[in-house]
């Protein structure tokens, strides 16, 4: 028998795929396929009656129809893998907006209507978690947006800039910070600037000491003058 590649063997009531080699990826797929053949062959058997023994027969199976389902296979593996989608990821988005200002126009709009989620919705959560804090205060938040388009977000402290010129009483920074002065801050505004800062989830490790610091440096760089 020429052209032979490997042969099952029908032995009682079990089959036992021989020539283990042939098993190596897609090909395991042919040997179930290959047993199927043989499950059509064990009935023939079957009609036959005693006269054949089952452990003596050997079902052959040839190059030509191991070729023919390598491509059926391949093809349908293939196409399985191609079909996987990978599991959707949630995005974040990161925004400033104005406490209780929240509206559909930019940039809250445009960022989450990219995404599938409706502003408004997040528009009515937000101002109402906001509705409590001064007018204009810009609120860093952070929205996650699940695959099924949903969404949660969380709000921080105000930037740091903005509380120290408002407690400076100025609108804008200094044009040229250290050889010019745009305000003053005392060390009681730094300290309770920090108690502030200190309920962000990423700063609530940190002592009030070392964001104290933090603030006077980011003072310096608005030209804002830090005095006892």
């Amino acid at each position: 028998m020429t052209g032979h590649i490997s042969f099952i063997s029908l032995n009682f009531n079990n089959l036992y795929v021989y020539n283990p080699p042939i098993f190596d990826g897609i090909s395991m797929s042919i040997g179930y396929t290959c047993m199927r053949y043989c499950s059509a062959f064990k009935k023939m058997l079957a009609q036959k009656g005693p006269k054949v023994s089952a452990r003596d027969v050997k079902a052959t199976i040839w190059e030509k129809d191991l070729k023919k389902l390598n491509r059926k296979l391949t093809t349908e593996f293939h196409c399985t893998q191609m079909s996987k989608k990978p599991a959707a990821a949630e995005q974040f988005v990161r925004l400033l907006v104005a406490a209780g200002k929240a509206s559909p126009s930019p940039p809250v709009g445009p960022a989450l209507g990219a995404r599938g989620v409706k502003s408004m919705d997040f528009c009515k959560q937000f101002n109402d978690k906001t509705k409590n804090i001064i007018a204009e205060t810009p609120i860093p938040t952070v929205i996650t947006i699940k695959p099924d388009r949903t969404f949660t977000f969380i709000t921080k402290s105000p930037p740091t800039p903005f509380l120290l010129k408002r407690a400076a009483g100025i609108e804008k920074g200094a044009s040229n910070p250290g050889t010019e002065t745009a305000g003053k801050v005392s060390l009681k505004h730094v300290y309770e600037i920090a108690k502030i800062k200190q309920q962000d989830s990423n700063l609530k490790h940190l002592s009030l000491q070392s964001i104290c610091g933090s603030i006077i440096g980011v003072a310096k760089s608005i030209g804002i003058q830090v005095v006892h």
